[in-house]
């Protein structure tokens, strides 16, 4: 009967060490190459919203007020907040809000309330915010379909992005029903409004606390 010998042993398993050895080696390349290729994509689309919000622009029906990029998303976030106050300090909303004892009902009163005056407000130039929704959505599902690891890095990156202003229209359009799908990224990156000031949106403290309202809008959120 025949033995392998130490030395042949020992030869095998330094193949098979080195054999493994590279392989684990090429695996980590491809790993780093495929994170690479996804962060080079990625930040292209980044780039491309940024171009994106910087050619949005319009005046609102008054020539004297024609914006463009960030300047236009304040003129449209005072006018979408203009828009609200007319919508909820009308008398006939008042008495409603008034006649309503349970702070759940009001809320969901409000809410309702909020998609209406959104969804008119989107008749005017702010309507071509659909185009720019839509294009960070597909950022953002590109993101979340990947397998980079820790994609909540990836989405926050997304949202130091944005302006405040801008943000004030995610928050709207994450409880309007053409924002479901967004709303549903927000359940599992929770912090996507962490730099998000409250007090910036409508105030509603006349009828109930302003802030437990809107946290209430995306319960599982972490707010500053």
């Amino acid at each position: 009967m025949c033995y392998l010998n130490n030395t042949i042993i020992a030869a095998i398993i330094g193949a098979i060490i080195s054999v493994v050895g590279f392989l684990l080696i090429a695996l980590s390349q491809n790993k780093q190459l495929k994170k690479n290729q996804f962060e080079t994509t990625f930040f292209n689309l980044l780039s491309n919203t940024r171009d994106m919000v910087n050619s949005i622009c319009g005046d609102f029906g008054n020539a004297n007020n024609f914006r463009k990029g960030q300047a236009w998303f304040t003129l449209a976030a005072k006018n979408l907040d203009g828009e609200m106050k007319k919508h909820f300090q009308s008398q006939v909303m008042m008495q409603k809000l008034n006649s309503l004892n349970d702070n759940n009902e009001k809320i969901e009163f409000i809410k309702n309330e909020i998609k209406v005056v959104y969804s008119e407000f989107q008749v005017t130039d702010a309507g071509q915010l659909w185009h720019y929704f839509r294009f960070i959505y597909n950022v953002m599902k590109f993101v979340d379909s990947s397998n980079v690891p820790n994609k909540k890095f990836y989405f926050n990156f997304i949202q130091a992005q944005m302006s405040q202003n801008e943000l004030i229209f995610w928050f709207y359009n994450g409880i309007h029903v053409n924002g479901m799908n967004f709303y549903k990224y927000t359940l599992q990156y929770d912090d996507f409004f962490q730099n998000f000031a409250i007090p910036d949106l409508y105030d509603f403290s006349f009828y109930i606390d302003n802030i437990q309202m809107y946290k209430s809008f995306y319960p599982n959120h972490k707010f500053r």
